[in-house]
């Protein structure tokens, strides 16, 4: 498994943890249009990430394959999906509360970033195992009279 794959997997379990919470909060706190917006936000904001997430892979793939067209990032998408869920919010006062989808959108990003400071600090344990248990000329089993 790539290193890409493990934070892609890092970040949609993280994701999900926060999610269900924020849908158990909306089934205990009574503000539930408040608690609908932040998890309309969140929803987006996942969705923006992966996508981003996926257009910078097929930007590198076509950079690197000498592709004469350039891939994008899908810029424009990401900007009409925010657009739309504020959209929804506004449309449906009663049930979301357009102040806290703003207040949901960097879920996603937040999440990305502390997803990528737990693969480093566990890529980092890994080295250290690797050189505490790694090839040491001393031991028992390089012995230098055999």
């Amino acid at each position: 498994m790539n290193e890409i794959t493990k934070v892609r997997r890092l970040i949609l379990t993280i994701s999900s943890y926060v999610l269900i919470s924020l849908i158990l909060l909306w089934f205990v706190i009574p503000a539930k249009a408040f608690i609908a917006g932040l998890i309309l936000g969140g929803l987006i904001s996942f969705y923006n990430t992966l996508y981003l997430a996926r257009r910078v892979r097929i930007a590198g793939q076509s950079v690197a394959s000498g592709s004469p067209r350039l891939a994008g990032t899908g810029l424009i998408h990401r900007v009409l999906m925010v657009a739309f869920g504020i959209l929804l919010a506004y449309r449906l006062p009663d049930w979301i509360d357009y102040r806290s989808v703003p207040l949901g959108l960097p879920i996603g990003y937040i999440l990305l970033v502390i997803a990528v400071l737990i693969h480093i600090k566990n890529e980092e344990k890994k080295r250290e195992r690797r050189v505490m248990f790694g090839n040491h000329s001393e031991n028992s089993f390089s012995r230098p009279d055999v």
